[in-house]
């Protein structure tokens, strides 16, 4: 096991400490459901005081849960974005010399569409061809080993698509269980909430009084996304285009963005706004 988690460690090396720190630290947690492990606060089973709600415990992921929940957008997109980035940029860097995820991607064939643009927009032609040489390969193998009427080019799961599971998983556990603390929430109470893929995706991993709040927040956030849409309808209309567009003016996008999610690939991750 110490052998595995060594190899996991070199393969998420970053350019500096902290987020090689962070990257590690996400992983062995959501590897071993080590959740209690905390860089301040409270520990699992310290007493509360009588006159507070418990708090959670403030491992790494709780503050980057704070970080994101004060930008614009989705929190958990945003987070799902910059790991993604970084997942990419480590393909680049390394992944192309790791042979587990050489591998993985001669099993699935390739990356899938909405990732092969991705690296197509991030462009790094000596290792794609480097990677997609071993993909080429794997494809003349099977359709060698094999007769014209049963040769399998179906292509497997995504390696990257994979990992964006894991991610989502990871940052719903983490976001359920860190809804709890009274400081985060009420952070949370003045964003526009989750998209709907993170919303019902936390809201499996809440109950009772937390599961309320979620609820309840989501539905003052689409009420109030309703009626900006409702507005920015009727100042469209001829006879009140002499009003000027106030927030509503971007309600359009929020709305896109609410129900459909987004994950980027720009270097900086950032949103629509």
């Amino acid at each position: 096991m110490l052998a595995n988690v060594k190899a996991r460690i070199e393969r998420l090396a970053h350019p500096n400490l902290r987020d090689t720190t962070a990257a590690c630290l996400r992983w062995i947690q959501h590897r071993f459901n080590m959740r209690s492990i905390a860089v301040a606060g409270p520990l699992h089973g310290q007493a509360a005081s009588r006159s507070s709600r418990p708090s959670v415990p403030r491992h790494t992921l709780y503050h980057e849960l704070r970080e994101a929940i004060a930008l614009e957008g989705c929190p958990l997109c945003r987070l799902q974005t910059e790991a993604s980035v970084r997942r990419l940029a480590y393909l680049f860097r390394e992944g192309v010399n790791d042979p587990e995820f050489r591998a993985q991607l001669r099993a699935s064939l390739g990356f899938c569409a909405r990732h092969a643009e991705a690296v197509l927009r991030r462009g790094n032609p000596l290792a794609v061809s480097i990677m997609y040489q071993d993909v080429t390969g794997e494809a003349l193998r099977r359709l060698s080993t094999s007769s014209g009427s049963s040769a399998d080019l179906s292509q497997g799961t995504c390696p990257l698509c994979v990992a964006e599971d894991e991610d989502m998983d990871l940052y719903a556990g983490a976001m359920a269980e860190a809804l709890r603390d009274m400081e985060l929430r009420a952070a949370f109470e003045a964003t526009a909430g989750l998209c709907l893929r993170h919303l019902m995706a936390v809201l499996e991993r809440t109950s009772g009084e937390t599961r309320l709040f979620l609820v309840e927040h989501e539905r003052t956030a689409l009420m109030r996304l309703w009626a900006e849409l409702a507005e920015f309808v009727r100042k469209s209309d001829a006879r009140y285009r002499h009003e000027p567009m106030g927030r509503e003016s971007d309600a359009w996008i929020r709305a896109l963005l609410k129900f459909g999610g987004r994950i980027t690939y720009r270097r900086n991750g950032g949103h629509a706004r």
